[in-house]
């Protein structure tokens, strides 16, 4: 319902996106977030109902029932397979009713997240977990993000990205004190907003290699072979607004931007990537 479409505080989002995100090549969606339950029941439904007719699309995060709560999404790439987990911090204050606490995955659901990744771990190659975690505008992770995150490392989680933040966080190739690693992406940004502070518009792209062999049907090895985090620009003004990649941002282009008179420029924002 168009009359739903509403901005900050609470969101509703046009179903315009959907198609803009399948568009442009997106094959799994996160829908587990501080803003879930912003339109409440309405929006959960809204939601739902529009990833069930793209199936081609993982939708991650939210469930339409408590049997879809309790399964685990896989998916399998060039003989690949991967288990996917994006919970949420919380959901801005609103509740979940009691007869639909299956809605929204929530990180203080911590027992059923350990347990699920330790009871697929040796049914696929990789487990890659998506958290909406951390403080809004920090450049650091929290304690209670590294301590969660070590958690569910421990549990056998191999990559973790997250997100909420809205600011750029390290990324690090971590060892827990039972010593178990993963690839943490504390916080990727902004990848595209309407924020109006520098760096806010300023996201990373996490990326990462997968490689896996094998010889007459028996697996030699899997790795991840190698990461990348991506320093990525928002770029606005009155007529445009769209994404680029910063190492092809140019100085003319920053000087068009609507924050240059707030002291954006390609120099400022490869300071704040480092």
């Amino acid at each position: 319902d168009d009359a739903n479409i509403s901005s900050y505080p609470c969101f509703g989002t046009p179903t315009d996106m959907g198609e803009s995100i399948i568009d442009t090549g997106f094959d799994v969606v996160l829908s587990a977030t501080n803003h879930t339950w912003d339109k409440g029941k309405t929006g959960w439904k809204d939601t739902l109902n529009y990833w069930r007719q793209h199936p081609e699309i993982t939708l991650l995060g939210i469930h339409d029932s408590a049997e879809d709560f309790n399964s685990i999404d896989i998916i399998e790439e060039n003989g690949i397979s991967f288990a996917m987990f994006n919970y949420t911090y919380g959901l801005n204050g609103f509740v979940l009713p009691e007869d639909k606490h299956y809605a929204v995955d929530l990180l203080d659901y911590k027992e059923k997240f350990i347990e699920d990744i330790k009871c697929i771990e040796d049914d696929v190659d990789f487990t890659v977990c998506f958290l909406h975690i951390g403080n809004e505008y920090v450049y650091e992770p929290t304690e209670y993000q590294v301590s969660y995150i070590s958690d569910i490392v421990d549990a056998g989680a191999d990559v973790v990205v997250c997100a909420h933040p809205h600011v750029v966080e390290p990324y690090r190739y971590i060892t827990t004190e039972l010593g178990n690693s993963a690839h943490v992406f504390y916080s990727c940004g902004n990848f595209i907003s309407n924020q109006n502070e520098v760096p806010r518009v300023l996201g990373g792209m996490a990326e990462i290699n997968f490689t896996k062999s094998s010889q007459d049907g028996i697996e030699l090895d899997k790795d991840i072979s190698s990461t990348n985090f991506i320093p990525i620009v928002t770029h606005y003004n009155s007529s445009e607004h769209t994404v680029y990649l910063l190492e092809d941002y140019t100085d003319e282009l920053a000087k068009t931007h609507s924050l240059a008179s707030k002291g954006l420029s390609t120099s400022k924002l490869w300071e704040l990537w480092y």
